[in-house]
C-alpha cells in the first residue's frame, strides 16, 4: 500500500492507475513505465510561452490619469437661475 502524504496513514482507495484519500483530497496518479527501447526525452516538456501579463520586472504601460470632472451644466441658455 501507499502512505498518503497529508495524513500518513495508506490510502483507502488504490488500483493500479493509482490512489485516492477523500480524507484529505489527495490523489496519486500512477503513469505506465517508460519503454527501455526508446530514446530517453530530449530534455523538460514545455507547457507552451509563459502567459502575457504584468511583472516586477515589467510592470506594464502606465495606466491613464483619470479624467478631469465635467463642470456642473449650466442649463438652457437664457434659463432664469435665481433661487
Amino acid at each position: 500500500m501507499t502512505l498518503c502524504v497529508k495524513g500518513g496513514h495508506d490510502f483507502p482507495v488504490e488500483d493500479e492507475r493509482g490512489a485516492y484519500c477523500p480524507e484529505h483530497g489527495v490523489e496519486l496518479v500512477r503513469h505506465a513505465p517508460r519503454d527501455p527501447h526508446l530514446p530517453p526525452p530530449a530534455g523538460p516538456v514545455s507547457t507552451g510561452p509563459a502567459p502575457a501579463g504584468p511583472t516586477a520586472a515589467d510592470p506594464g504601460p502606465a495606466l491613464p490619469a483619470p479624467a478631469e470632472p465635467a463642470a456642473a451644466d449650466p442649463g438652457p441658455a437664457g434659463a432664469d437661475r435665481s433661487p
